[in-house]
């Protein structure tokens, strides 16, 4: 009996925090392939955000689930975009940018390697360590694919 109850309690806080992260993945318009430009998101391994999703979005149409070192390559028009990441506790980082004909913009989206709560388990729900920014550069090497659909 004693077993139990800690059971239906893990089982209820699980599906609570899932139900938080249920994303609603739309394909997106293909744009004219000679006139595109790139983002590729990336999600480095976070040991405090292991199980909790990742969701992407760009102007406002969530359009891939990122897990720990995953990545996805996204075509789209030229011109200002909003690009934003929402994690399991629906906290959502976003930033706008503007990306010229056949650029390729690269994004970081994770938990804060230099926060002093990274470690602790669940600091995923701290609204102040999650965030999305522009990096230099990706080396594609341990992570896997994700897939945007196109229309």
């Amino acid at each position: 009996m004693n077993k139990i109850i800690p059971l239906a309690l893990l089982i209820l806080i699980t599906s609570l925090l899932g139900g938080c992260s249920s994303a609603n993945i739309k394909a997106i318009d293909t744009p004219e392939i000679t006139a595109s430009s790139e983002l590729i998101i990336f999600r480095p391994q976070t040991l405090d955000a292991l199980s909790n999703d990742m969701i992407v979005s760009v102007d406002d149409d969530e359009i891939v689930v990122l897990k720990n070192k995953q990545y996805v390559s996204v075509l789209i028009s030229p011109g200002q975009h909003i690009v934003s990441v929402r994690g399991t506790a629906g906290f959502k980082s976003s930033l706008q940018i503007n990306i010229e004909q056949s650029e390729i913009m690269y994004f970081e989206a994770a938990g804060s390697w230099n926060n002093n709560f990274n470690f602790i388990p669940g600091s995923v729900l701290i609204k102040n360590n999650f965030y999305i920014e522009k990096s230099q550069g990706f080396d594609s090497t341990g992570f896997t694919a994700a897939v945007v659909k196109y229309k």
